[in-house]
């Protein structure tokens, strides 16, 4: 089922501490104040770590003697770049690491001004793969992928097994952005709340029957 922003607004104004109308279903009477703290434990929350679905791929191709290329939309992981034709798994650098013009295959890849660039330039066109953790975390009604809930029927992109794992420590999160003060008697109990959410997303998002120590 897809979880729109709509959704997690009511679902928080419903608490028993909100003072909040509830059960909304256009924004004339949205309170600002709470879809800002929603946007920031979205933001937060999906950043924090790797999860599973962050994961996409993508394939670009090449052009001779041209090293910049747009780079994903996310951060690329271990071992994430991949030439197709060689099955080469190039290496990650720093632009400070890279000197002169060399003509090639490429072995490295480092981003500069935002943009990703390949060392040795390419001599030819290459085909290449890259694994990487998006930063995109919803889908709006044109169903184009955006970086956070910004209308009423922005979609969370979170794979339905996963979604009551993620809004649980989503509303967490969100509540303690709301709070005006780290003393509210709320503070510490919605801390712990989202402490335990949060451990809970990680551990049965991650595949893996294994117990994870979660700082925050």
């Amino acid at each position: 089922m897809a979880i729109t922003l709509l959704d997690i607004y009511n679902k928080m104004t419903a608490q028993s501490w909100s003072i909040y109308e509830t059960d909304l279903e256009a924004s004339d009477d949205i309170e600002q104040s709470v879809v800002i703290a929603i946007q920031k434990a979205l933001r937060t929350l999906w950043n924090a770590h790797p999860y599973s679905f962050r994961l996409k791929n993508t394939v670009i191709k090449t052009s001779k003697n041209i090293t910049r290329y747009r780079r994903p939309d996310g951060n690329i992981v271990q071992n994430g770049v991949k030439i197709l034709e060689t099955g080469d798994i190039l290496r990650p650098s720093h632009p400070s690491k890279v000197t002169g013009d060399s003509v090639g295959v490429p072995n490295v890849f480092y981003i500069k001004y935002n943009r990703l660039c390949f060392y040795p330039l390419p001599e030819r066109e290459y085909t290449v793969s890259i694994d990487y953790n998006t930063f995109k975390l919803g889908r709006n009604a044109q169903d184009e992928s955006i970086y956070n809930l910004k209308k009423l029927d922005d979609v969370l992109d979170v794979p339905e097994m996963f979604e009551d794992l993620f809004i649980d420590a989503l509303l967490n999160k969100s509540m303690i952005n709301a709070l005006t003060s780290s003393r509210s008697e709320l503070y510490q109990p919605y801390l712990q709340q989202f402490i335990e959410s949060y451990k809970n997303l990680v551990i049965n998002t991650s595949g893996l029957d294994t117990e994870v120590e979660i700082k925050w």
